[in-house]
């Protein structure tokens, strides 16, 4: 049976952020005189939209989690299984990838513990998030208890955020990975090596093929590369599914949270909170930069596959399918995976871009709402 309890608590969370969010938009809609009261107003509901979506999302959505770790688990090939070097290649991008993540984590706890505290030590009437309610809440005690669960919000909810980004940075990594080796299997095709490759990946569990004992072992092998080829392709459409909504929000938030920081770093006369606010711009910056990052890095790859079938050593075998397999297969990775928010943007480095520039557009308009 399900645990009501444990649905109620999550349930009243997600009923506290979306009470924020919509009180905080009614202010801002009532209130847009003082720009910088609107900064933060507009950064308090990106930030909590995001943690919003992606907290919903590791709850209503965690069999989809579970079914896509299941099939990485069990169903995707070990990075030493061929060459050495393509073992060595992945071996660095894991480790490049966990210091991103691990670091990542860290400037998450600093920034929540940072937007928990500040309010605290400056002894004055605020909370971590704009909020606009109809009646006092800076009296007793009314004040402590919003600044306690808005406090408690900010630090608890960080880790449903970081887990949601780490999943899809590590899926994106792993299916990565697997279009790397797949590239080196592809390529082993008419080397003479397909016999010791074959056995190899018929040891993996969820690996499973019932062969016709009159194929030769390149039909063999071009057909496990072809099945797992299709595989990713579902598995990437599948990740896209599951994170589309979370990405779409996340830009958002992330846009409207880099401009906020930009225009306070120009504007914030103390020291301290200046440099807060340059830890805000850099946590966003580098969030949506790794995100777009690790994107475009599984889309080059899976773009890699027609060029590894160009380069196999097709020409030196006399079967005639196997040469056209490998032609329907290059036809068909031609047109790469591509991740995206929603279905409406591609995330790659040319996105970032484009934020990066609709940021300082959007930076422009509120310098110039404020010298008016």
């Amino acid at each position: 049976p399900e645990d009501t309890s444990f649905n109620i608590y999550h349930g009243l969370i997600l009923a506290a952020c979306f009470l924020n969010i919509v009180s905080t938009t009614i202010s801002v809609i009532v209130n847009t005189e003082d720009t910088d009261a609107l900064v933060l107003k507009l950064f308090s509901i990106g930030a909590l939209a995001g943690i919003s979506v992606k907290y919903a999302a590791l709850l209503y959505k965690s069999k989809d989690f579970t079914k896509l770790i299941t099939i990485i688990r069990v169903e995707f090939w070990s990075s030493d299984i061929l060459d050495l070097d393509c073992d060595r290649s992945i071996y660095k991008d894991t480790k490049l990838l966990l210091v991103i993540i691990v670091t990542e984590y860290l400037a998450g706890c600093t920034c929540s513990s940072l937007m928990a505290i500040i309010p605290y030590i400056k002894s004055s009437k605020e909370l971590p998030y704009s909020l606009w309610l109809p009646f006092d809440w800076t009296r007793s005690p009314y004040y402590e208890i919003l600044y306690l669960l808005q406090g408690y919000i900010a630090v608890f909810l960080m880790n449903a955020v970081f887990g949601y980004d780490s999943l899809y940075y590590t899926m994106c990594a792993n299916c990565t990975a697997q279009f790397k080796l797949l590239c080196c299997a592809i390529k082993c095709i008419g080397t003479g090596t397909e016999h010791e490759i074959i056995r190899k990946l018929l040891n993996i569990p969820g690996l499973i093929h019932e062969w016709n004992p009159r194929i030769s072992d390149e039909e063999r092998i071009l057909f496990i590369c072809i099945k797992h080829h299709q595989k990713l392709i579902k598995m990437c459409n599948d990740i896209n599914v599951v994170f589309g909504n979370g990405h779409l929000i996340q830009l958002i938030g992330s846009t409207i949270g880099i401009c906020a920081a930009c225009y306070r770093i120009t504007t914030e006369p103390n020291f301290n909170d200046l440099l807060t606010c340059i830890a805000y711009y850099m946590a966003y910056v580098g969030q949506i930069f790794i995100y777009c990052a690790v994107s475009n890095e599984l889309t080059y790859w899976s773009s890699c596959v027609s060029i590894a079938a160009y380069h196999s050593l097709w020409y030196k075998k006399k079967y005639a399918n196997v040469k056209q397999c490998l032609s329907i297969m290059m036809l068909r990775s031609q047109k790469p995976v591509s991740m995206q928010a929603f279905g409406l943007f591609e995330l790659n480095y040319a996105f970032f871009v484009t934020v990066m520039r609709s940021t300082f557009s959007l930076y422009t308009f509120l310098t110039k709402m404020a010298t008016k």
